[in-house]
């Protein structure tokens, strides 16, 4: 059974380009796609996906205030937040995340993350820690 995937992004372009290497692996399943914090964290109500992305880029919205409440309505799921922070830049809410991943992430490392064993802590390093 392949992996329940909501895609968090506010542009279009790179949010699709981030679904269409998702839905290329048959591991994977996009289940939905949110470009507002209302609609990330109605998705995650709704859906209950057993993963999410985040992508967080320097322009546009500033998704971690959205993480503790994407953390709170799916608790179980593998939260990947993508971004081009460094470590010693990162707030408080990534420490909320499963992983925090630089966003030039190859498209299949990030697959082979979320796919089955979801998140599982072999697949990738451990979350580096907010200062």
């Amino acid at each position: 059974m392949p992996t329940q995937v909501v895609v968090v992004n506010d542009d279009h372009q790179l949010s699709s380009l981030l679904e269409q290497a998702l839905l290329g692996d048959p591991r994977l399943e996009v289940v939905g796609k949110a470009r507002t914090p209302l609609g990330a964290v109605a998705l995650a109500w709704e859906l209950v996906p057993q993963a999410i992305v985040v992508e967080q880029h320097d322009v546009g919205i500033v998704w971690w205030d959205t993480v503790p409440l994407l953390r709170r309505y799916c608790p179980q799921a593998c939260l990947a937040v993508l971004t081009d922070l460094a470590d010693d830049q990162l707030p408080p809410e990534a420490s909320l995340a499963d992983h925090v991943l630089p966003r030039h992430i190859g498209w299949q490392r990030l697959a082979d993350l979320l796919a089955p064993p979801v998140c599982a802590d072999e697949a990738d390093e451990p979350l580096r820690q907010a200062q």
